[in-house]
């Protein structure tokens, strides 16, 4: 007979199997399933890809923040593209740099993975020619590193063609390739290949800064590679920065030379934003959302017009703060109302110094506690004390203004001492200090 399983322990499990694992949309659905109305974005970058011409290469990058949805994007723009029945569909190719893992492995990996593709997808002579050329390049990049004062030639290849087992007995065999000799086989096979080659390339915002450039320079020395379209996704603000960091020159405008087509994602629309927390508000247990509390429904109400909804500014956002909640919300079940413990678990998510603060040192947002008898400051006095603490935690947060005014609306004491109301010091007392210190201030999804 098997070991019986308490409330507790049936509890925990459902909260970790309604974890939203944040999973991008997928090619195949990725139309059907877009909550942010992106179509008509991810059709005008899919209609650039289609003009690739066959005298040059065409790179589109997608643009924006982590979480803002980058990942389902390019799976719309793969949908269009496969969709077309006009037109021949291209052979498309993914390659994801953060699962290379050493930065002098990028390129081969980068070009291998394409010519493996064109050899698997397409059969025709023509197919072939194109996936055997650009082998060959990628090993005469992979050898020569573009690296100046380099070992010489002949020592440096044979260490890596040993290791590829493709060895000789004598070193002499091997001559210095003209690289450019190479690239125009290249050029020449893709010429005749009558199939674009679309390349999307994912997460380079997830690399180290060394990697980020090298994986900039790759596309900057095959970008212009013909009937090949590039679709990049990244953070142009992490990838000008790594650039900067590594002293290269105008980092902030560099990608515009790389890049023929800059495509920031739209921000996140309030209806966007709604619906989202609307589907998660519906996702959560039932008993979570029961009526408690006067007035229950209309402070949530509230606390969506007094921050929240600038606070959650990304897909990914909302994803987290109701993972959060899901953790949170039955260890405050009807001792708190449920705006409240949304509020918190917003905090923790993305203003964690500010959430942190708030579990060291209450009393510099309520001024006072319950248990607070023998306090001989004036409580509006620890408040103002707090003034410096506050301002550096809401800067840490990257949303002070939104973090400021949702803290506002749970402890309205700290901008105004005189209203501190006893809900707000039980709010203080019962939400941040029985949070187990096992619950992470950072709840983040798969």
């Amino acid at each position: 007979m098997g070991k019986k399983i308490s409330q507790n322990e049936h509890a925990i499990m459902r909260r970790a199997s309604d974890i939203d694992y944040d999973i991008p949309l997928q090619a195949d659905s990725a139309l059907q399933r877009d909550k942010l109305s992106r179509k008509g974005y991810t059709e005008i970058a899919a209609a650039a890809l289609r003009k690739v011409p066959s005298s040059a290469g065409l790179v589109v990058s997608i643009e924006g923040a982590w979480g803002s949805g980058k990942t389902s994007a390019l799976a719309m723009i793969e949908a269009l593209l496969l969709e077309d029945d006009e037109l021949a569909p291209p052979l498309i190719v993914h390659f994801n740099p953060w699962l290379v893992g050493e930065k002098d492995a990028l390129l081969r990996h980068f070009l291998s993975r394409i010519a493996s593709a064109v050899k698997l997808n397409d059969h025709s002579r023509d197919g072939k020619k194109v996936a055997k050329e650009i082998k060959a390049y990628a090993k005469v990049f992979d050898l020569v590193k573009l690296i100046p004062g380099a070992e010489p030639w002949a020592s440096m290849i044979k260490s890596v063609v040993e290791a590829a087992g493709e060895a000789t007995d004598t070193v002499s065999e091997y001559k210095t390739p003209d690289v450019e000799a190479y690239k125009l086989r290249v050029e020449e096979a893709l010429r005749r290949f009558d199939r674009p080659i679309i390349v999307f390339i994912d997460d380079i915002d997830r690399l180290f800064p060394l990697e980020v450039f090298e994986m900039v320079r790759i596309i900057k020395a095959v970008g212009g590679l013909p009937r090949i379209g590039y679709v990049v996704a990244w953070d142009s603000a992490y990838v000008s920065s790594a650039l900067e960091r590594l002293g290269v020159p105008q980092a902030a405008s560099y990608l515009d030379k790389i890049v023929q087509v800059r495509m920031p994602l739209p921000n996140l629309s309030l209806v966007a934003r709604r619906k989202l927390i609307n589907d998660a508000l519906d996702g959560l247990d039932p008993e979570a959302l029961r009526q408690r509390f006067r007035n229950q429904d209309n402070r949530l109400g509230s606390l969506y017009r007094s921050g929240l909804r600038d606070l959650l500014d990304q897909p990914r956002d909302i994803a987290r703060v109701f993972n959060a909640v899901r953790m949170m919300e039955p260890l405050l079940r009807d001792e708190i109302v449920f705006a409240d413990i949304l509020g918190l678990a917003a905090l923790s998510v993305k203003a964690p110094a500010v959430f942190d603060l708030l579990r060291k040192k209450p009393r510099l947002f309520v001024g006072t506690m319950p248990d607070d008898i023998s306090l001989l400051k004036n409580p509006e006095d620890v408040i103002k004390e707090g003034a410096e603490e506050r301002r550096i935690a809401f800067e840490a947060s990257g949303a002070a203004s939104a973090a400021q005014r949702v803290v506002h609306f749970l402890f309205p004491a700290w901008l105004a001492p005189m209203t501190v109301s006893r809900s707000a010091r039980a709010l203080m007392w019962k939400a941040i200090f029985p949070i187990p210190q096992s619950w992470p201030s950072r709840c983040s999804s798969a």
